[in-house]
């Protein structure tokens, strides 16, 4: 379930194979509704118990204006004592620097590949 229509769909958060990980994946525009989403949804998964994110945008287009700094004020959930690793896939120079200078203080890994964030992420000990 996402804040817009079903048909639209941009975000998708489920469980990863391993228990300790939610993936997001993240496709066509993101805007700052879907921010908000993705982290109220990540917020309580932090509250429950540790987890680790794997956050594939590799499929996408571009992040709606206002979509930025929505992220910049998520520090409750990146500050939260039970956010472990954000493993993030994109290709996208523009967005490996976002991430890199508005979360640079989390545990952060930008990767190009799917499988390579998913390999380590579960390689980190439990």
């Amino acid at each position: 379930m996402t804040p817009q229509s079903e048909d639209a769909m941009p975000v998708e958060i489920y469980p990863a194979e391993d228990p300790a990980t939610l993936t997001v994946d993240c496709q066509d525009v993101i805007t700052a509704d879907d921010i908000r989403f993705i982290l109220e949804r990540c917020l309580t998964a932090v509250r429950a118990h540790p987890a680790h994110f794997l956050i594939d945008c590799s499929n996408l287009l571009t992040l709606a204006p206002g979509a930025l700094n929505v992220l910049a004020g998520s520090t409750d959930f990146l500050q939260h004592p039970n956010t472990r690793w954000l493993a993030f896939v994109t290709q996208s120079p523009l967005l490996k620097l976002s991430l890199q200078m508005l979360l640079g203080s989390a545990d952060l890994r930008i990767f190009d590949d799917r499988e390579d964030a998913s390999r380590f992420l579960h390689a980190l000990p439990d």
